[in-house]
């Protein structure tokens, strides 16, 4: 029989020492990590003194989500759909150059002026190269709370000039969808929009951007995942069911697949027609 949830790990009873978070840490890994056959058994838990590298050192090669967030901060973006920060995501380029990707809606960097194609000269004093090189991406943004002033040295795209900023971090309301447009084809209306996150406020978002595609005779949808970051299961359910639950109704959706100690709760969810499919 099926768990509620395979995951429902009790808290130590004491995480102010670290030693204990870090106890923790291997603890979660080592029952319900998806490698936690290559957790090692012989771990020196005092020999880390942030639990976050110990994460990184325990966690596959291949993994990259993987790492430690407070309760606070992840219901904010989660479940409130809000967080602290700039405002822009970058990418880095074939030069290995850092460009900006994406930038918010009424974030800080849009009101700096900082635009998609930006080119980042540097951050906190340092050059992207001296970023590189000592390793100091992770702290150059400094602390995530409002107030938190960074300075960005940016290359505008369009006209070639270098300016440095000063931006400010704040609370940014998270918009899931920040471009949905249709297009007339000879097929027939087309329906496309930007997914930039999954959290619980993305589903009122795609409601209501199906509704609008259902009214305008949207065939196809076109979904620009690009830019995503991952998210919420729930949330990537509602895209299914919404994209295909008027024509695969009771089909498989997606499949769940734990370790080999949690083979038993592997199951399928499957998909179901709303009202906006």
């Amino acid at each position: 029989m099926q768990q509620e949830d395979p995951f429902a790990v009790p808290e130590p009873e004491d995480c102010t020492a670290v030693a204990n978070q870090n106890q923790f840490v291997v603890d979660v890994m080592s029952d319900f990590y998806l490698w936690n056959a290559d957790v090692p058994t012989d771990i020196d838990i005092n020999a880390y003194a942030d639990p976050a590298d110990l994460v990184k050192e325990l966690r596959n090669e291949n993994d990259r989500w993987t790492r430690i967030s407070d309760i606070a901060t992840s219901d904010a973006l989660f479940m409130e759909g809000k967080y602290i920060g700039i405002g822009y995501k970058t990418v880095r380029m074939e030069d290995n150059s850092v460009r900006i990707s994406f930038v918010s809606d009424n974030s800080p960097a849009s009101a700096a002026g900082i635009l998609r194609g930006d080119l980042i000269v540097g951050v906190g004093g340092y050059t992207v190269e001296q970023l590189d090189a000592d390793g100091l991406w992770g702290t150059a943004y400094g602390e995530d709370e409002p107030g938190v002033e960074v300075e960005i040295e940016i290359e505008h795209y369009a006209t070639g000039e270098t300016e440095l900023l000063t931006v400010t971090k704040d609370w940014i309301d998270v918009v899931s969808l920040p471009v949905v447009e249709t297009f007339d084809t000879v097929a027939g209306p087309v329906g496309y929009f930007v997914m930039d996150k999954f959290v619980e406020t993305t589903k009122d978002e795609l409601e209501n951007t199906y509704e609008m595609f259902k009214d305008a005779g949207v065939g196809p949808v076109v979904i620009d995942l690009r830019y995503n970051g991952g998210g919420l299961i729930s949330v990537a359910e509602r895209v299914v069911d919404l994209a295909v639950g008027a024509d695969h109704d009771g089909g498989v959706a997606f499949s769940f697949e734990y370790n080999q100690d949690l083979s038993a709760e592997n199951y399928s969810a499957y998909v179901s027609k709303l009202d906006n499919s």
